[in-house]
């Protein structure tokens, strides 16, 4: 993933290059960078070098991917976890929450949403259909009308609150730490298809 989303300025940019430049997890603050760019490095670099030949091939490249990294997100929190394994239980539960919060893109998901929201209620549907193909989906949005983008933006924002903030919880409430940061890496691979 890039370092941070970047802003567009209001001159017409095309879907496809928007596309190109974004990233599908929707926003990526200064804070979360660190781990999350990484992530997006690692994947990046890892397709780039082992996802070629034949299917086959191909197939277990991206297996090996899935588990290395996997296991390469999972297993400090292991190590983590065993080294406070004494401490009183608010101050684990404290420091859960701190390290689960880089993978929440919750504000940046919703202030995707209102600029769209608000470029639709100004009528400025070019806007609106930039603003949706940059921050919020993968595909051409030059064709969609203003019904259709609100449509898109709702659809996104629903797919990207379960994928950043409602799955991390259910994967810590599983597994804690050393589940929550593998799926994250699971699901920004899977979005970087």
């Amino acid at each position: 993933m890039p370092a941070s989303e970047q802003i567009v300025s209001d001159g017409p940019v095309s879907a496809q290059k928007a596309t190109q430049s974004k990233t599908r997890s929707l926003s990526v603050s200064p804070k979360q960078a660190s781990t999350v760019v990484a992530m997006g490095s690692l994947i990046r670099w890892a397709t780039q070098t082992w996802n070629k030949g034949t299917p086959v091939s191909r197939f277990w490249a991206g297996a090996g991917l899935m588990i290395a990294g996997g296991a390469l997100f999972a297993l400090p929190w292991l190590v983590i976890g065993l080294a406070w394994q004494g401490w009183p239980v608010w101050v684990q539960g404290l420091l859960i929450g701190l390290l689960l919060k880089p993978m929440f893109a919750f504000r940046g998901l919703l202030r995707a949403g209102k600029e769209v929201q608000q470029a639709l209620r100004a009528d400025d549907l070019l806007k609106a259909r930039r603003l949706e193909a940059w921050h919020l989906v993968s595909r051409d949005t030059g064709q969609l009308s203003s019904p259709q983008v609100a449509s898109a933006t709702i659809e996104s924002l629903a797919e990207n609150l379960t994928d950043s903030f409602l799955a991390p919880l259910l994967f810590l409430s599983i597994g804690g730490l050393p589940l929550a940061w593998p799926y994250r890496f699971v699901n920004t691979a899977v979005a970087k298809q």
